[in-house]
């Protein structure tokens, strides 16, 4: 059996050890190196299976080294190695082709060998569909003059899905290509598990299906599915696209069922071929082609379907990971609300958007008053700070619960939030400011069993669209009614006038 070769590129040596000494373990070739320079000259000079690349490097970037990776070695799969702090940088590795990326320090050895294991599996997938590709090209003429297309479809496939990142974007390429690459009437898929949405399906037809013929489409293709992934057939709504089939060669047999109607009675698919996409142990979708009437598909065809089933999988469970990994990136990760950063970003764009539309766009500065039987300190002083990071998530969760489905909560800092509430006038912002202390104040929050009583200081302003102001402006302003809520005892929200810059009249929350 041929010996993996795995290249390791690290500046820290301690890294490179650890990393050789696992991979020679687990009977991998090992070649290290200690900056990007060297990382890409080992990829010039003899092929690699695996690359595992650290982001920051002396003499070359792990993106750099990523980008000649792609040119020199397509199929050299690369790992990047990043820190803590470099989740965003990782996004754009795997933006840019990279398999996955490993946190530092690498002390889940597990993790690193599930990890280097896949992306063999995924380089082994790569070449076996190189190799179908390069025997359908040496067919015969007549072969390779009818399935000239369907090789097309091939290659546009793996490009699309090779660089999209939404769930439904490669679905919709995926039913499409099965439709131009296979003698069918319809071809459909259902997604799975979509952030927790319902399942989500999509069908291309060449003629218009009816309710009865949607419905049937639908069933055989949740029945086929394995049983505890079954959705209700009747909470799935059928998206259906009329396509027109691929033209065929001129001296290619008429098919007999081209102008079929649909079929009046009984089953109207009297054949269906259908794949899972999954990766692993997890079915993330199905894919199907029907026939109205049975067809004897050749060899070639049910090869290009194995091919295009694997490559739908590949790029669903790349697309997941990404969606993880950018939800890590913008999230708090004690509370699970939105982080500091991204709400700043998002405001950014709230008012940017806002100015044009003439609207306004209010913010919510929320901070836990503090005392020697309330808050997060006295939590903390008699508790611990593990029940005072119990607490913090609680008040996130009530906030969250009581702003709009629209509205954005953010865990601003330590004991303090932010809420961005788009189209909010300066009363509306003011009534749910009161709501939110309200709720705080009224709730009974138990943390290990104990009743902790939470009050807040609430600062609010609104953005005034004929003004060329930023993110920044409102949050201080709201930031200014803030610290006048709490310098007037807490429990407080002041609301900060736009014109004047001066907080207004401050209420004691009801």
């Amino acid at each position: 059996m041929e010996t993996r070769r795995i290249l390791v590129a690290d500046d820290e040596r301690g890294i490179r050890r650890l990393l050789q000494s696992y991979c020679e373990r687990e009977g991998y070739a090992v070649r290290t190196v200690s900056d990007g320079t060297e990382a890409m000259a080992a990829l010039s000079d003899e092929p690699y299976d695996v690359a595992i690349v650290d982001l920051y490097m002396p003499g070359a970037s792990g993106l750099d080294v990523l980008a000649h990776a792609h040119t020199v070695q397509p199929e050299c799969e690369v790992i990047i190695l990043t820190g803590q702090a470099d989740l965003e940088s990782a996004v754009e590795a795997l933006r840019l082709g990279a398999y996955d990326y490993l946190q530092k320090p690498v002390s889940n050895l597990h993790r690193l060998g599930v990890v280097i294991t896949r992306a063999l599996e995924r380089r082994d997938l790569s070449r076996h569909n190189a190799a179908l590709i390069r025997e359908l090209r040496e067919a015969n003429t007549e072969i390779e003059r009818r399935r000239r297309q369907e090789l097309g479809y091939i290659q546009q496939i793996g490009q699309a899905m090779a660089s999209a990142l939404d769930a439904r974007e490669i679905v919709q390429v995926l039913v499409q290509a099965v439709f131009n690459s296979i003698r069918c009437d319809a071809s459909a898929a259902i997604l799975l598990h979509e952030d927790g949405d319902e399942p989500w399906a999509l069908a291309a037809s060449k003629h218009h299906l009816t309710p009865a013929e949607e419905q049937e489409l639908l069933g055989a293709m949740v029945a086929l599915l394995p049983e505890e992934e079954r959705p209700d057939p009747g909470s799935v709504h059928l998206h259906v696209t009329l396509r027109e089939p691929p033209p065929l060669p001129e001296d290619a047999p008429a098919d007999p069922h081209a102008e079929a109607q649909p079929h009046a009675k009984g089953n109207a698919w009297d054949r269906m071929e259908h794949g899972f996409l999954s990766a692993h142990d997890r079915v993330d979708g199905i894919i199907v082609f029907a026939q109205r009437a049975p067809q004897a598909s050749e060899e070639q065809e049910l090869g290009i379907f194995g091919i295009l089933v694997a490559q739908g999988s590949v790029a669903l469970e790349n697309s997941l990971l990404f969606a993880r990994t950018h939800e890590m990136a913008v999230r708090d990760g004690l509370t699970g609300l939105y982080n500091h950063r991204h709400f700043f970003q998002a405001l950014g764009a709230e008012v940017a958007r806002a100015r044009l539309r003439d609207e306004v766009t209010a913010v919510i500065m929320i901070d836990l008053d503090r005392g020697p039987e309330r808050g997060l300190k006295a939590v903390n002083d008699s508790l611990g700070h593990l029940a005072g990071d119990q607490l913090l998530r609680e008040v996130g969760q009530a906030i969250a619960g009581i702003v709009r489905r629209g509205d954005l909560v953010a865990r601003y800092g330590g004991d303090e939030f932010a809420v961005m509430a788009p189209r909010t006038n300066a009363e509306q912002a003011q009534a749910l400011a009161h709501r939110i202390a309200e709720a705080l104040r009224r709730r009974v929050f138990y943390i290990e069993g104990v009743e902790a009583a939470v009050t807040a200081s609430i600062g609010v302003s609104v953005t005034n669209p004929a003004r060329d102001e930023d993110a920044n402006a409102v949050v201080n302003r709201a930031d200014v009614g803030l610290y006048q809520a709490k310098d007037l005892g807490g429990d407080q929200v002041c609301f900060v006038d736009e014109e004047s810059g001066a907080a207004g009249r401050p209420e004691k929350a009801d």
